[in-house]
Parts: structure tokens; C-alpha cells; sequence
């Protein structure tokens, strides 16, 4: 018995179609990416990192390895810690969108800013008047 795919409208170029767009939509390969330094401003103890990564992939990003690198990275400039700031966002690197750039920023810190951040007693405490 053999199978007449004219008979019922289907020729190779629609069995491709349906296989290709089988492949665009469950066929995405899981690829683990690595965090690089993409910028930063020592005078606003900010570092960006990013990751780039293709329509086909679908990326898994370690954020402990972000972390270590922006924590390294705000070594550099004197400052002890590193912390997220401002979420991560996602933008189109080519004209059709086929490549993509995620990208994550980080306020560096040191043990100073950490005390300043602390709340201060009053001299004069609202609940002793």
C-alpha cells in the first residue's frame, strides 16, 4: 500500500512547511549562558552584564555566576558587594529579531553604603515623649 499525499492536497513542499514549522516551534535547543561584563559607570557604581542568544535557543542563565561577575567587577573599582538593580531586559539585536540581547544591572556597594542604609535612632525617640 503506498500513500498518494495528492490525493488529499499535500505536496513535498507542505510536508517540509509543517516539519519546519514543528522544528521553529518545539524543536528549541536549551543552551546554558554565561554572563559577560557589557558595561558599567564606576561614577554611578553601576555594572551591566548581558548574554546573547539566538531565536532557536532557549537560554538558561545562572544568576549566581551574574552575581560573582558583577561582584568581581565592582572589586575592581573598590567597592566590596554587588546587587541587582533595575530587573533584566530583553531587546532585539538585528533588523529581523532572529538574535537577542538580555541584559542585567548591578549597584556595587561597600560595607559603608550597607551602614548607611541602616535606620538611625532618634535623639529624641517619639515613643518616650
Amino acid at each position: 500500500m503506498t500513500c498518494n499525499f495528492r490525493r488529499v492536497g499535500m505536496n513535498k513542499y507542505s510536508i517540509l512547511f509543517v516539519i519546519a514549522s514543528f522544528c521553529i516551534t518545539g524543536c528549541k535547543l536549551h543552551t546554558t549562558k554565561d554572563w559577560i561584563t557589557s558595561g558599567g559607570s564606576r561614577s554611578e557604581a553601576l555594572v551591566e552584564l548581558s548574554y546573547d542568544y539566538g531565536i532557536l535557543e532557549s537560554p538558561i542563565a545562572d544568576s549566581e555566576q551574574g552575581l560573582e561577575l558583577a561582584k568581581s567587577s565592582c572589586s575592581v573599582w573598590g567597592y566590596m558587594h554587588a546587587e541587582p538593580f533595575g530587573g533584566v531586559t530583553s531587546e532585539c539585536i538585528n533588523e529581523n529579531c532572529t538574535r537577542v540581547r538580555v541584559t542585567s544591572k548591578y549597584w556595587c556597594s561597600s560595607i559603608r553604603d550597607f551602614i548607611l542604609k541602616l535606620p538611625r535612632k532618634s535623639e529624641n525617640p517619639s515613643h518616650l515623649e
